[in-house]
């Protein structure tokens, strides 16, 4: 296996690794959340910048696999359980 499709198969089970945490959000306790989730997101950034640099195979962008309501929902639950924490 070259060193390229090792990091990305690294890239896709971070990123699903990632999502995970942040789905199991409501299941944990705030600390417990925040710590997985900074981990997991240290890991993420860490393998996608030692990914190559590569040309997109069209110009065209993908449409958004998650609807607009879902990123609402996602963002409020997300909100209510960082609390005071969530500087954005």
């Amino acid at each position: 296996m070259s060193e390229n499709s090792e990091l990305t198969r690294r890239f896709r089970t971070d990123a699903a690794k990632f999502i995970e945490i942040v789905d199991s959000a409501t299941h944990v306790e705030t600390e417990v959340f925040l710590a997985n989730v900074s981990h997991s997101m240290a890991e993420l950034y860490w393998i996608a910048l030692s990914l190559p640099a590569v040309e997109p195979d069209t110009t065209d962008t993908d449409k958004t696999p998650v609807k607009t309501a879902n990123w609402d929902e996602l963002r409020r639950s997300l909100r209510e359980k960082i609390g005071p924490s969530d500087t954005y």
